[in-house]
């Protein structure tokens, strides 16, 4: 097979999940000997200095433009372009000359399914790593009915977690398969949840940074510190819980006002975002995921456990379904709804409810100060973990495309759409029905024939 995966965001360096889950699926596919390809964006000036210093970096050898830097990564033919207006012609041009078997599309924040819809939705794959991203359904950022259509329409659609295929299917009606995230490393996997071992100092006093502004036996750390992240718990920890060193990661959702309130804080230390995970890992005795937006899955959550370290996640989208049934699993107020303004990042403006922190603080009190408790809930994270990476397979994307390349296609409904006005007036339900009707049809028909 020849696979196109055009993405809305850069493809390299991955540091984001969805960043990694891409670049996992398509070296896997690229092992299995098909041909792969990669057009992702990189259009902001921070972008595109990010991506330049890490081409250099790596002593990639890219053939570089002032519109498109093109290299060679894990035998994938990687394009990142870097000019907005040249999107959809560049494309376009990668349609024409590469001729994909399948056009897979990520990250959709700019419209890719309609630039990539002339060469038919019969050979594309929508892959979907976020509520937010997809144009249907009351957590979308961007809804958008002609986009629900097409998305109808597609061959087939990938994505991450129960939680996100079950949304899938209750806002659109389309079927989803599940490939879930891969990028977790070949192992073996160190366990700094030793670290705590018996030595491991008990409220009070725990942890207090040395003149260093390292924790004696690592920080409480957030990821990705943003509103949507769950950076108002966070702060909150910090302030109740002075004698602990918490540390924060700022990634692509840390704005400068949220960097300010960090900074605020003694007992808070700010880390650098690395490629390599095990360096954040490693001063980390407690990771803290207490996101208030529908994550898709979670993938720091079961990284931090394959290491040994305890995770308090909070109760929202598949965030459960990553803990693997190992505590710590809290509540929170989810975010509902979105102001119209974006903000430095480009993020829609939350509308954060006040949170309940004491189950947080009691859950953190209870893992560094019960004698036991924390190395009791690392071993289960660890032996959890690694029972769930160690069942992965890095071929079900391969025998899914290959599934849906074996499946006949017919004209439905949803085929007509765009071209019939009518279908548009249809509710939801309405739709749903002519297709079923229009599919059993479809299923006689073919049976008369035979």
């Amino acid at each position: 097979m020849k696979i196109l995966l055009v993405m809305g965001v850069k493809y390299l360096p991955a540091r984001g999940g969805a960043q990694k889950y891409n670049r996992t699926l398509m070296e896997a596919l690229a092992q299995r000997g098909h041909t792969c390809r990669v057009v992702a964006q990189c259009l902001s000036a921070p972008e595109i200095s990010v991506h330049t210093k890490f081409l250099a970096a790596e002593g990639i050898e890219a053939h570089l433009t002032p519109e498109v830097d093109v290299y060679p990564w894990g035998g994938v033919e990687v394009h990142t372009l870097k000019v907005s207006t040249r999107v959809r012609e560049y494309l376009a041009e990668q349609l024409r000359e590469f001729e994909p078997t399948w056009v897979i599309v990520s990250e959709d924040w700019t419209d890719l399914l309609a630039e990539v819809w002339p060469s038919g939705p019969e050979r594309i794959v929508y892959l979907v790593q976020s509520s937010a991203n997809i144009p249907f359904g009351p957590l979308s950022f961007m809804p958008n009915p002609l986009k629900a259509r097409r998305f109808r329409q597609v061959a087939g659609v990938m994505t991450v977690s129960r939680y996100l295929r079950d949304y899938i299917h209750q806002w659109s009606g389309q079927e989803a398969e599940i490939i879930p995230f891969m990028a977790y490393g070949a192992g073996p996997f160190q366990n700094y949840g030793n670290n705590a071992q018996p030595g491991f100092p008990l409220i009070p006093g725990m942890g207090v940074p040395g003149h260093d502004g390292r924790a004696a036996h690592g920080y409480v750390t957030l990821i990705n510190p943003a509103a949507i992240k769950g950076l108002p718990i966070f702060l909150e920890l910090a302030r109740r819980l002075p004698e602990v060193a918490f540390a924060a990661v700022p990634t692509w959702g840390t704005t400068a006002v949220d960097r300010a309130a960090l900074e605020a804080l003694p007992n808070v230390t700010l880390l650098a975002a690395q490629d390599e995970v095990d360096a954040i890992y490693a001063q980390t005795r407690v990771l803290l995921v207490p996101s208030l937006w529908d994550e898709a899955f979670g993938v720091v959550a079961v990284e931090a456990m394959l290491r040994g370290i305890p995770v308090l996640a909070s109760q929202v989208g598949g965030l459960p379904e990553a803990k693997l049934g190992v505590p710590y699993v809290l509540p929170v107020s989810p975010i509902e709804r979105y102001q119209a303004e974006v903000d430095e990042r480009g993020v829609p403006v939350p509308v954060v409810p006040v949170q309940e922190v004491e189950p947080w603080v009691a859950a953190l009190q209870a893992l560094l100060s019960v004698p036991g408790r924390y190395a009791e809930v690392s071993q289960a994270s660890r032996a959890a973990a690694h029972q769930f990476v160690g069942a992965l397979d890095l071929g079900q994307s391969e025998r899914y495309l290959a599934d849906l390349a074996a499946q006949p296609t017919s004209p439905t409904a949803e085929t007509i759409s765009e071209a019939d006005p009518a279908w548009t007036r249809l509710s939801d339900e309405r739709r749903r029905l002519l297709v079923r009707r229009l599919r059993r049809q479809s299923q006689v028909d073919e049976s008369v024939r035979s």
